[in-house]
């Protein structure tokens, strides 16, 4: 493995398996080398070992990862990678058609069923879920997770942190504050200020959040 990529995947819930699955179809499971957790609840998840998110500390700067973890934590603990030292990757499923006119940062994870046009950017760290459509000139901006099967239209801005629930659509040339939290199914037709839970059709502010209680929300 000496001149060879090694990656581990941060995170051993449902998003870090699907993350595995990802390497597995493009062939590249075997530099994979393991999950890491906060506090490891098993030895092997799948056919890769669990190991101490604080073995970190012990890695070479060979080693890159992949942030697949589906709640707020992965920021925090991005930031505690990236002070390391260590550098992060994105992972994209074989079935999502890429071209010239899809800009996609590191650290971010799109799943099998995604289809994006063209002009579209998307930040560091998001995460974008299983067959959700990214359509012309939407942006999302970093540490975005697109619920699955969302519909993302034309010209939309999803600002940093933001939480995009199951099965949302946003109309052409929405705006979504930064750190908001839209819930499944909702149909977004206005802009949603910063820090805001939204839900419902059409989809209704209904208050100001915080990173503090976001666990209360998914």
């Amino acid at each position: 493995m000496k001149n060879k990529k090694q990656i581990y995947i941060l995170g051993a819930g449902s998003m870090a398996r699907e993350t595995y699955l990802i390497y597995k179809n493009l062939k590249k499971d075997s530099l994979v080398l393991g999950f890491l957790e906060d506090k490891p609840h098993a030895k092997f998840l799948m056919d890769k070992p669990v190991y101490s998110l604080s073995r970190i500390t012990s890695f070479k700067k060979n080693v890159t990862f992949v942030p697949a973890i589906g709640s707020p934590l992965r920021k925090l603990i991005v930031r505690k990678i990236e002070k390391l030292g260590f550098s992060l990757e994105s992972v994209i499923h074989p079935s999502v058609p890429i071209n010239q006119y899809i800009s996609i940062q590191k650290g971010s994870i799109i799943c099998p069923g995604v289809i994006m046009t063209c002009d579209i950017k998307i930040g560091k760290n998001c995460i974008v879920n299983i067959n959700s459509l990214i359509n012309h000139d939407a942006e999302l901006g970093d540490f975005v997770t697109i619920g699955p099967g969302a519909n993302i239209a034309g010209n939309v801005k999803i600002g940093k942190d933001s939480w995009i629930g199951v099965g949302v659509t946003i109309i052409d040339k929405i705006k979504i504050g930064e750190g908001s939290f839209i819930g499944a199914g909702a149909v977004v037709t206005k802009n949603i200020p910063p820090h805001t839970l939204a839900y419902g059709v059409p989809a209704r502010s209904i208050r100001k959040i915080s990173a503090k209680n976001w666990k209360d929300l998914i």
